[in-house]
């Protein structure tokens, strides 16, 4: 193809992607390109093939509507099919068909369209957000790392957020790793929406509530149970038993030997020494005394 035709050609398929509001970015244009090229070797091969040229194109117009997810009306088709009708007859131009012009390779525009990708393309304000499901045993390593499209631009990292999922109800909850990174537009990945963030604070929040709850709960169960206990199994014992033990008086012996003190038998009362009888005690005269010398 001539250089002139090729800029020629590059020409509408920027003109293309501006009827379609669309951003001339590498992979559309180039796509707009090879449908153009095509049309124009039609140009160059319809006086052998007699091709139906007019079905032809208004084919190709109408997949690239699909293409771009936009329906194929009639004010949409027809802008289109007049720059695939340029491209034939600049080919017909160019007639009659040469072998040593080289045909376009259409493999990537026949491939199977990601359409999940396309709203990146309309929308600028799409963000790319990565998420994990579970982490590694140190807790910081996420196990695999997935990347889902969003529009909420409160979403940070480290936030939980709801995405669907194959399992369960068909959503399940994932932690954010990483914010607005890059959304491969030819990747085949199917890239699904997040559906929301979930706010931990007010799950967390009520179990705060609950425990309190729990917690003033038990306390008048215990209440109650001293008020029944003294009331049933303790109005029969005399309290000044009770108190004198330190334990309901709320004190604890500081030292083991204050411990064995409480619990060490009482000593037995010491008898005192019995009088010594002095009455058969003699002198060496013979005389009995009655009481000791002084």
């Amino acid at each position: 193809m001539e250089m002139s035709r090729r800029h020629q050609l590059e020409t509408l398929a920027d003109t293309m992607c501006y009827q379609l509001n669309c951003h001339p970015v590498s992979i559309v244009r180039e796509r707009m390109y090879g449908k153009l090229v095509t049309a124009y070797q039609q140009g160059r091969l319809s006086l052998m093939n007699n091709l139906r040229r007019h079905d032809t194109l208004r084919d190709m117009a109408t997949s690239i509507c699909n293409y771009m997810c936009i329906q194929p009306t009639d004010h949409v088709v027809q802008p289109i099919l007049d720059l695939l009708q340029s491209a034939y007859e600049w080919g017909l131009t160019d007639a009659p068909y040469s072998p040593d012009i080289e045909s376009p390779n259409n493999s990537e525009w026949m491939a199977p369209m990601n359409y999940s990708t396309v709203i990146c393309l309309v929308s600028p304000d799409v963000r790319g957000i990565s998420c994990c499901y579970e982490f590694e045993s140190d807790g910081e390593t996420p196990k695999k790392i997935y990347t889902y499209k969003s529009l909420d631009t409160t979403i940070v990292k480290d936030d939980l957020v709801v995405v669907p999922t194959n399992t369960r109800m068909g959503f399940t909850v994932v932690k954010v790793i990483e914010c607005d990174v890059e959304i491969e537009i030819e990747s085949s990945i199917e890239y699904k929406w997040i559906a929301g963030r979930f706010d931990k604070t007010v799950y967390d929040e009520l179990l705060r509530q609950e425990d309190m709850a729990i917690s003033r709960i038990k306390k008048a169960k215990k209440t109650r149970a001293r008020r029944e206990l003294k009331e049933t199994i303790l109005e029969d014992v005399d309290e000044s038993d009770l108190t004198s033990l330190p334990v309901f008086r709320g004190e604890m012996p500081q030292t083991s030997e204050q411990i064995a003190s409480m619990i060490a038998p009482a000593p037995a009362p010491v008898a005192a020494p019995d009088e010594e009888d002095y009455s058969d005690v003699s002198d060496d005269d013979g005389t009995q005394n009655d009481q000791p010398d002084s």
